[in-house]
């Protein structure tokens, strides 16, 4: 979302927009690496955009596979596996986002000069984000470094990624998806605990309409990967009377343990 601290986002609601943080095009001594994050962030975004429809499908899916959890009367109802499969779907947009930027980098600047093939040196010293893709070695006794690929992912003949390669997914969750930082409201969260502030309401809603008298809410969080208090600290919404949703990690059953409401 906009606050985000992303350079850019998508709007999938009712705006449908892109919003794009421009301040990095004013530095006269690198417009061309500037001129290539612009592109690649629009490209990003633009992704974003086209995968809106299969995110809805993911959406609509978990919150009918949630009700019915929630509906089946258990006195312990875990939520792990839809939130799960949910997580999946943010990796996969995420993912094909960020390959689509790199794919509109590599175009960019393979246009630039079409009579010579781009390589990985030229798109590292000219894309910002490379380095989220391209490892750049040590400089050797002529002060010269070698550039390859992070190993998992898999170009094409023109230095492309295909995002409908497995492969090429599960290495952007390795180096993109899990290891971001510096996002939410305090600035501190990874996309795991950003995503998961939706779900994590539509569970609260679920739960609080149709568990029965009693019934506890089960989350494991270390297979989720999230953090009680980055969650908080994101901004993620809590609608149990006085701010304060319980719930039961699966990990630690014996401890009571509370979503607070933090953020206004």
């Amino acid at each position: 979302d906009s606050q985000s601290n992303a350079s850019g986002s998508y709007h999938a609601g009712t705006l449908r927009a892109q919003e794009l943080d421009f301040h990095f095009v004013g530095d006269a001594d690198e417009q061309e690496k500037r001129r290539v994050s612009l592109i690649s962030t629009f490209a990003h975004e633009t992704q974003h955009a086209l995968n809106r429809s299969s995110n809805e499908q993911a959406k609509n899916a978990f919150r009918q596979e949630i009700t019915a959890l929630a509906q089946s009367g258990q006195p312990v109802i875990d939520y792990t596996q839809p939130l799960l499969k949910r997580q999946q779907a943010d990796i996969w947009n995420e993912a094909t986002s960020e390959m689509a930027a790199w794919n509109a980098a590599v175009s960019y600047l393979q246009h630039k000069n079409p009579q010579q093939p781009v390589t990985l040196q030229e798109i590292y010293s000219k894309y910002e984000r490379a380095a989220g893709f391209v490892d750049q070695s040590q400089p050797d006794a002529n002060n010269k470094s070698t550039y390859t690929l992070k190993p998992g992912f898999v170009l094409n003949a023109d230095m492309t990624l295909d995002a409908a390669n497995p492969a090429n997914i599960q290495a952007m969750r390795q180096y993109y998806f899990d290891p971001s930082f510096s996002m939410g409201e305090c600035s501190n969260a990874d996309y795991r605990n950003l995503y998961a502030r939706s779900p994590l309401l539509d569970v609260q809603q679920a739960h609080m309409a149709h568990a029965g008298p009693g019934a506890k809410m089960m989350l494991d969080m270390s297979a989720l990967k999230l953090s009680e208090r980055l969650l908080e600290e994101s901004g993620m919404p809590v609608l149990a009377p006085g701010g304060q949703m319980p719930y039961t990690d699966r990990q630690t059953p014996q401890i009571d343990r509370f979503f607070d409401h933090t953020y206004q």
